[in-house]
């Protein structure tokens, strides 16, 4: 099914049902917060999603709190099932303010009706689709400049760059019908950022790339992540990888947090350390995010 089709398909109110019907497929519960753990929950309802031998299923969010850094990645659940012949249909209590207070408040419903003209505000980039066009170059500079932190002139024009890298390379090397979604926020002391595409990922990419269908995911994930290594078809392309290694440095260097998830593997940078995790679950497609402490005191160049 055509992207606009399934969002004016959930607009329309066709993938929300009503909370009083006991007959769920799914009952999401605990809080999600921004965590390892609940990188593997929402893999976990992807892959069910996914698997079931049902077209038709019905999830009930019984939690009041969904961290809005997992936006991309949980509110692609609906699209990427209706991707594989699903026909998903999610709710939630109407006193679940909390939830509704945040789904409004960062975009989302604003996002799924068509009911926004500039994703783009004073406070950040609200969830939103991100395509190869000047839209990429906006939400960009606008992420860079909410960062809580001084960096040179060099240094804030190289880590600019990086990350459109990401998002270019994200929409080239996906293979996906969907668009990469994103969000960039302050919450208090803390500043997040991610982005989520429902491509086929880069552990699947790069055996492709390789011809080598031995390689583990891990494997798969590290080669990307090298240095000069690429599955672009042509060498001067940037690889799927390449930006990662600046922004890296730059998480570790503020003791924040970042993520990359993909297939059955998950990168996490947590300070200064950085370690592979398996997932129970492969993620279709490919989830990046970090976490970034206020530092004003300290020069990044």
């Amino acid at each position: 099914m055509e992207t606009k089709k399934i969002l004016r398909k959930i607009a329309s109110g066709q993938n929300f049902i009503d909370p009083l019907d006991k007959l769920f497929d799914r009952v999401i519960t605990g809080e999600l917060k921004y965590s390892k753990s609940s990188i593997i929950k929402i893999a976990d309802i992807q892959s069910s999603i996914l698997e079931s031998d049902k077209n038709d299923l019905k999830i009930f969010i019984n939690t009041g709190y969904i961290s809005p850094v997992l936006y991309p990645f949980f509110c692609s659940l609906i699209p990427v099932g209706n991707l594989y012949g699903k026909n998903i249909r999610m709710g939630y209590s109407a006193s679940n303010n909390r939830l509704k207070s945040a789904f409004d408040k960062h975009g989302v419903f604003a996002h799924f009706t068509g009911n926004r003209n500039n994703s783009i505000s004073v406070d950040g980039v609200q969830f939103t689709e991100v395509v190869a066009d000047a839209t990429t170059t906006d939400i960009v500079n606008k992420t860079v400049s909410l960062l809580p932190v001084k960096m040179s002139d060099k240094y804030k024009n190289k880590f600019t760059s990086k990350l459109y890298e990401v998002f270019i390379n994200a929409q080239k090397h996906s293979k996906s019908d969907l668009p990469t979604m994103a969000i960039a926020f302050m919450n208090k002391t803390k500043f997040y950022f991610s982005a989520y595409d429902a491509g086929i990922g880069i552990p699947s990419n790069v055996r492709l790339f390789l011809q080598d269908e031995d390689l583990t995911d891990r494997e798969a994930m590290e080669w990307a992540l090298t240095d000069n290594n690429s599955t672009a078809s042509n060498s001067s392309e940037v690889s799927r990888g390449a930006g990662l290694g600046v922004i890296e440095q730059f998480v570790k260097e503020n003791r924040g947090v970042m993520m990359l998830v993909s297939g059955s593997c998950c990168y996490v940078v947590n300070g200064s350390t950085s370690s592979y995790i398996r997932l129970p679950n492969s993620v279709k497609g490919t989830f990046f995010s970090m976490k970034i402490n206020v530092d004003r005191e300290h020069l990044y160049e």
